[in-house]
């Protein structure tokens, strides 16, 4: 069997002794390793904040209840969690278009900004992002705040650095299928001050000072356990070596996959390092029967993003007049294929050799 992905974990032995002090103490939640995981990854990014919280969608909801009322911008093309951040805080999501890569189409964010509009809340979509700049430009300009559901992005780089550095809020994922899975939990990276006093406010329930049961401001439990940040702590010592290694495997994906009709290797946008927290093909017919075939040969693969948000069971009769082109296309092509930092390489080629056969090109 071939799965969709895998955890990559530390040695045991490289945790254990400070587990151990955990069950000893007692001190299982927000404590000095979250600390420390908090102050090394802000560290490695670059930033002056990094705020910890138990997931990503907890730690969006606790963001986006930030923002001031009205209108925010965002893609269709993504998981329903980004959309459900903004519907938890009574704001207004604003979809629109993806670009080729699945990435929030600047131009459309262009036209659909006014006087409405409180934030952009656009996604490293499979690790990746497009014209980042200019999407940087356009907010600032219109004096907009950009926010990032970075989920997929821990690790990725535009123009050389870090993801985490271009949103007022970048919110990472550390969940098992994430680059740097630790568990559950989450990041928040800002450069704002006022923003991460708020937020950790936010994550304190609303409580202001230590032992005063008053609230301040709606608010969420906002822990992470110790245990994973103690995880956390030691993989961001691998995280550059797991997203060279991911690169290397999409590499071999792509020259095994060249030359198949019909089947595309997305890759990533220019000047972005990719994270590849996911490996996306789009397949122009059959996707759904291309799946259906690897799953009876035990190959696990995913239709990352279908139903994109405007589909969706959940919203689709608030969005049945709005037409996607590029997200309905692309949310009917993409098939995501097996991929974790420590994949075998005989794996992507089995995978390959598969679809090659299916295809009919062997």
């Amino acid at each position: 069997m071939i799965p969709i992905g895998k955890t990559t974990l530390p040695k045991y032995e490289d945790v254990e002794e400070r587990f151990k002090e955990i069950f000893d103490t007692g001190m299982v939640s927000d404590h000095k390793y979250v600390k420390e995981f908090e102050e090394k990854a802000a560290e490695l990014i670059g930033v002056k904040h990094a705020v910890a919280g138990p997931s990503n969608t907890s730690a969006m909801i606790g963001c986006m209840s930030l923002v001031d009322k009205g209108e925010v911008i965002m893609p269709s093309f993504t998981i329903a969690n980004t959309y459900y951040a903004l519907k938890w805080n009574n704001l207004d999501p604003v979809l629109v278009d993806c670009d080729e890569y699945c990435n929030i189409d600047v131009d459309e964010v262009k036209k659909n900004i006014n006087e409405k509009t409180k934030a952009v809340l656009a996604v490293y979509m499979f690790g990746s992002i497009s014209k980042m700049d200019e999407l940087v430009e356009i907010c600032e300009e219109k004096n907009v705040d950009l926010f990032i559901d970075a989920a997929q992005g821990f690790g990725g780089k535009w123009k050389g650095k870090y993801f985490g550095n271009f949103g007022k809020g970048e919110i990472f994922s550390f969940d098992p299928s994430k680059t740097m899975g630790i568990g559950e939990g989450a990041i928040v990276t800002t450069n704002d001050d006022k923003f991460a006093e708020d937020l950790r406010v936010v994550f304190k329930n609303g409580m202001q000072v230590p032992g005063n049961m008053d609230s301040v401001r709606i608010g969420l439990n906002g822990r992470l356990p110790e245990m994973c940040a103690v995880i956390g702590i030691e993989a961001l010592k691998k995280i550059n070596y797991y997203i060279e290694r991911r690169n290397k495997l999409a590499e071999l994906y792509k020259k095994n996959l060249k030359g198949i009709e019909g089947v595309k290797f997305l890759g990533a946008p220019e000047n972005c390092l990719s994270t590849f927290k996911d490996l996306i093909i789009t397949v122009d017919e059959g996707r759904d029967e291309l799946k259906e075939e690897l799953l009876k040969r035990d190959i696990h693969t995913r239709k990352y993003f279908y139903p994109p948000i405007h589909w969706m069971s959940s919203c689709k009769d608030e969005f049945k007049d709005l037409k996607l082109p590029k997200t309905e296309e692309m949310s009917l092509k993409v098939l995501s294929l097996p991929i974790y930092s420590h994949m075998p390489f005989e794996d992507v080629e089995e995978v390959c050799k598969n679809i090659r056969e299916i295809k009919g090109e062997n």
